[in-house]
C-alpha cells in the first residue's frame, strides 16, 4: 500500500480468555461468519467508527486470504499436474 500520508498508528485486537480457538485474525474472521450462519452478531467496541471500519476491513482481508489458500489447496489435491500435448512437429 502507497505512504497515504497519515501517521503510524496500531490495531489492537482483544477477545475474551475463553475464545481459546480464536489466534489469528483468519480464525475471528471465521468465528464472525459463524455468528452471522446463526443470525448473531460479532460485537466490537470502539471509540471511533473509523478503528470500526479498520478492524472491519482487516478481518475481511483475513478471511479472503485464507479462502484463497483454501482455494488453492484444493485445486491442487483436484486437478492433475499440466503436462504439455506432444509437439506435432517433434
Amino acid at each position: 500500500v502507497d505512504n497515504l500520508g497519515f501517521g503510524q498508528s496500531d490495531l489492537v485486537i482483544g477477545v475474551p480468555d475463553g475464545w481459546l480457538d480464536v489466534s489469528s485474525m483468519a480464525d475471528l474472521a471465521e468465528l464472525s461468519m459463524e455468528f452471522r450462519e446463526r443470525g448473531r452478531d460479532l460485537r466490537v467496541a470502539t471509540n471511533t467508527v473509523v478503528l470500526l471500519l479498520a478492524a472491519a476491513l482487516v478481518l475481511l482481508v483475513a478471511l479472503v486470504a485464507d479462502l484463497l489458500v483454501q482455494l488453492n489447496r484444493s485445486r491442487d489435491a483436484v486437478l492433475p499436474a499440466h503436462t504439455p500435448p506432444d509437439d506435432p512437429a517433434g
